[in-house]
């Protein structure tokens, strides 16, 4: 689910706020018929280190600092 930046602007901070060069790509891949909608592999989380996920990870969590 996208979520608007000024939905959340007064809780977080807010960078960008004109997407990435990948938006394009991302929005094709979710436009795609034959697109899976759930992949059968393994995900790795990339935070930076001192950060929190909002959910329970599945699997491993890589900090970076």
């Amino acid at each position: 689910m996208i979520c608007p930046p000024e939905a959340i602007a007064g809780r977080v901070r807010v960078h960008g706020r004109g997407g990435t060069a990948l938006r394009p790509g991302t929005d094709l891949l979710h436009r795609a018929d034959d697109l899976p909608s759930r992949v059968r592999r393994e995900h790795a989380c990339l935070i930076p280190r001192g950060a929190r996920l909002p959910f329970s990870a599945r699997g491993p969590v890589f900090r970076v600092s």
